[in-house]
């Protein structure tokens, strides 16, 4: 101990052994779940000769929360009422064993960490507009600043009053932006799957997650607005999947102010062994990759190119991380990223052991089976009607003056265009129906000068990403099919322009699940 402390470093005092099961462990054991100052302790267990013969970790459940905390504070933005309303749900939802360890930390944390969040947008430190620098700044200096809040207070009698009365407002407010999950790792790791199981077990929990995968999303302007959408979508859960190598790739997060929790894919035994099993991978998938596929022929370009990406990966140094391996089953890293997003996320989630695992892994294979299925691009999923003069019989004629009818019907369920599919769990259900045959029923045609299209009821009759299914039946040139969705919106019902034929009940006609 001396010769540690000679070089400046903390030991801590020997402690006598206790027995396992005794009441003096289960005091300590409770003693550790309670610190306030440490993130929990490794015991060692001995037997009679002395030698360790097990090991494992006792966490402070008071750590997690005060790590919870910081980040709805430094990443979330949170103060004032939303955060203490978020700390106290936290607490609530804790099970009954560990919420008993946490009355120390609910006293002396809670009140003082929402005061120090207000102290940090009263002076300044943080703001709504605060840059990703800036907030990793926060939480490097995040005990130091502490201190500063603390001698501040009790200094300036003026700032007491104003942050104990804190509440954001305008510029300043919270913002509604998901939850991310940042992947970072080689071709073949295991991203996509991971991504689309977690994307489904938020499904399951009844929220509102959107995947976004550059491969097929386009290029880097594509890939960007298509996370800005989401920002502005009303999404709970941001799931990127892309390789996110370096400091570089991630630079374009930062103008994006993404709350993100990063999954970094490695192996313990290094780089071959990580790329030995990735290219492994990316061999035995084959077509089921829309941008990186190989075959003997390529096999040693391909494998230099996993080494390269892999040699270059740099996980990041700041916010929240998990590593995992490449050999861990998709099923355990998905639990440790619901568990971590539990711990530090703004919207709150189920435990993971109510939801359906064996089924949202369904959902990623079926997936991977669609590409190898379709090895090229597929536009859309739609209903493919199998009369189309019949659909034109129940049209007026002056519907269609002036306009191009399209040359075959169909009603489109999932369209994708450039982009991956957002909605892997949609489209497991599509897959599964395809080549099926559906009775449709048709209830009005609606018609303006720039389209006719015909609505379609769905009543859980069938899978539809649409919220106005349709057949679009003409449009003016220029104007583009899409136009239908519009036509048919609740918004234009007043519109003098728009004109609307019932159509006679049990109007019905038949299709078949197809994708073009």
């Amino acid at each position: 101990m001396a010769a540690l402390q000679s070089f400046g470093l903390d030991v801590v005092t020997p402690q006598p052994a206790v027995e396992l099961g005794t009441d003096e462990y289960a005091a300590l054991r409770d003693g550790m779940a309670r610190r306030l100052n440490c993130k929990g302790a490794v015991l060692y267990g001995c037997n009679e000769a002395g030698v360790v013969v097990r090991m494992w970790r006792q966490r402070s459940h008071a750590y997690a929360m005060e790590r919870a905390a910081q980040e709805a504070i430094v990443t979330h933005r949170l103060c004032g009422v939303a955060l203490r309303s978020r700390l106290a749900g936290k607490l609530a939802g804790l099970p009954e064993e560990v919420r008993r360890c946490l009355g120390d930390w609910e006293a002396e944390r809670l009140d003082y960490l929402v005061r120090f969040a207000a102290w940090l947008h009263v002076t300044g430190r943080q703001t709504a507009r605060t840059d990703l620098g800036g907030l990793q700044d926060l939480r490097r200096r995040w005990i130091t600043l502490q201190s500063q809040f603390t001698q501040c207070v009790a200094a300036d009698a003026h700032v007491r009053s104003q942050v104990m009365h804190y509440e954001p407002s305008g510029d300043d407010a919270v913002t509604s932006d998901p939850d991310a999950v940042v992947c970072v790792g080689p071709q073949g790791c295991g991203k996509s799957t991971f991504s689309r199981t977690l994307y489904a077990l938020l499904r399951q929990a009844g929220l509102s997650p959107c995947l976004i995968n550059q491969d097929e999303a386009g290029g880097r302007r594509q890939f960007l607005d298509a996370i800005r959408r989401a920002q502005r979508g009303g999404h709970t859960h941001l799931i990127i999947d892309k390789m996110n190598l370096g400091e570089a790739a991630r630079d374009d997060y930062a103008d994006l102010g993404l709350r993100a929790l990063t999954v970094v894919w490695s192996h313990p035994d290094g780089t071959d062994a990580l790329v030995d099993i990735c290219f492994d991978r990316v061999r035995r998938r084959g077509p089921a990759h829309r941008t990186f596929k190989t075959d003997r022929r390529e096999g040693r370009r391909v494998r230099q190119r996993l080494l390269d990406c892999a040699t270059r990966c740099r996980p990041p140094t700041e916010g929240p991380l998990i590593e995992v391996s490449v050999a861990d089953d998709t099923a355990a890293i998905a639990r440790r990223v619901w568990a971590e997003l539990s711990a530090i996320g703004l919207t709150d989630i189920p435990e993971i052991q109510t939801l359906d695992m064996a089924a949202a892994l369904g959902v990623a294979n079926a997936c991977e089976s669609f590409l190898c299925r379709f090895p090229r691009h597929v536009e859309y999923a739609a209903i493919q009607i199998a009369s189309p003069e019949r659909v034109l019989e129940l049209v007026p004629p002056e519907m269609l003056d002036g306009k191009k009818v399209q040359k075959a019907f169909h009603v489109t369920t999932l369209y994708l265009g450039r982009d991956a599919c957002k909605d892997p769990v949609l489209l497991q259900q599509l897959v599964g129906l395809l080549g099926e045959s559906i009775e449709l029923t048709l209830t009005s045609v609606a018609s303006d000068p720039k389209g006719t299209a015909i609505a379609v009821r769905n009543e859980g009759e069938f899978p539809c990403e649409n919220v106005h299914p349709h057949i679009t039946i003409a449009n003016a040139p220029g104007v583009p099919p899409v136009y239908s969705n519009e036509l048919l919106d609740d918004s234009h019902a007043d519109d003098p322009c728009r004109t609307v034929v019932s159509l006679p009940a049990g109007t019905r006609i038949t299709g078949t699940f197809v994708f073009r």
